[in-house]
C-alpha cells in the first residue's frame, strides 16, 4: 500500500476531497495535486505552526505529532525552534543521505553525459 500511495504522489494526479479518491484530473479548480494536499500543506502549518504559535499552541500541536521539546527549548529563537522541530519530526536524515548518495551519480560520470549531449552526440 505504501508503494501504491507513492507513486500517487508524483506527476499529475489529484486528491478529490468529497469522494476521497485519487484521479487523473482536477475536480474543480480548487482540487490540488497529491504532493501539495499531503507533504507540502502539511509541512507549511508545521512551519507556520513554530514561526507563529506561542506556548501552549504551540506545545499541543507538536504533542499531537509526537514532537517533545523540553521547556527551555520552546523559548530559543524561531530558527533553532524550527531545526528541532524538524529534526524531531523528519528524524535521523542518514536515509535521504544513503538515497542521494545511491541514486545520484558522481559529477565526473554526470559531466560526461553532459557534454556527449551538448555537442550532438558526435
Amino acid at each position: 500500500m505504501p508503494e501504491d500511495f507513492a507513486k500517487r504522489l508524483w506527476g499529475d494526479v489529484y486528491f478529490n476531497d468529497k469522494t476521497r479518491k485519487f484521479q487523473r484530473t482536477p475536480a474543480d479548480s480548487k482540487t490540488k495535486r497529491t504532493f501539495v494536499h499531503f507533504i507540502l500543506e502539511p509541512l507549511y502549518k508545521l512551519y507556520a505552526q513554530v514561526v507563529g504559535e506561542e506556548g501552549d499552541a504551540l506545545k499541543r500541536t507538536l504533542e499531537g505529532l509526537g514532537i517533545m521539546l523540553k521547556p527551555a527549548q520552546y523559548k530559543a529563537n524561531t530558527r533553532e525552534l524550527l531545526r528541532l522541530v524538524l529534526q524531531q519530526f523528519f528524524g535521523d536524515a542518514a536515509g535521504f543521505v544513503s538515497m542521494v548518495v545511491r541514486h545520484t551519480p558522481s559529477p565526473q560520470e554526470a559531466a560526461a553525459g553532459k557534454v556527449w549531449l551538448r555537442t550532438g552526440g558526435q
